[in-house]
């Protein structure tokens, strides 16, 4: 396995294990410019970001990670590519899709770039 797949499988155990239990805890995982787009809506900064993801309107979230794809990128950086499943509080199970461009730092790594989707298909219209 090569070190850009290490460093995404790693990332993104820590990533949804902490989303699942305290996502205030996720702050430190984003660059202070990061910039998030949450469902089509962007928000940039750390502090944003963080104030989005903990004011979510879910109590309980449980994230079952399908498949996890990991690239380098020429800045030295991983691309992390997740799809998965989603429950939050008592509503039925989402898949969602979500992309993480993480970049090095002082010996490890953070979020500069993170897109997130729910999966969800209105083919009736």
């Amino acid at each position: 396995m090569a070190d850009y797949e290490q460093v995404g499988l790693a990332f993104t155990n820590q990533y949804y294990g902490l989303f699942d239990s305290d996502r205030s805890q996720l702050a430190p995982l984003y660059h202070e410019d990061a910039l998030l787009t949450f469902e089509g809506h962007s928000m940039q900064g750390r502090a944003a970001i963080t104030a989005k993801l903990v004011n979510l309107p879910m109590q309980k979230v449980q994230h079952a990670i399908t498949k996890c794809d990991c690239q380098p990128t020429p800045d030295a950086g991983v691309l992390v590519m997740v799809i998965g499943q989603l429950r939050t509080d008592a509503d039925p199970v989402n898949s969602f899709s979500q992309l993480f461009h993480l970049k090095p730092c002082q010996g490890g790594w953070f979020i500069y770039n993170d897109v997130f989707r729910l999966s969800l298909h209105n083919l009736g219209t």
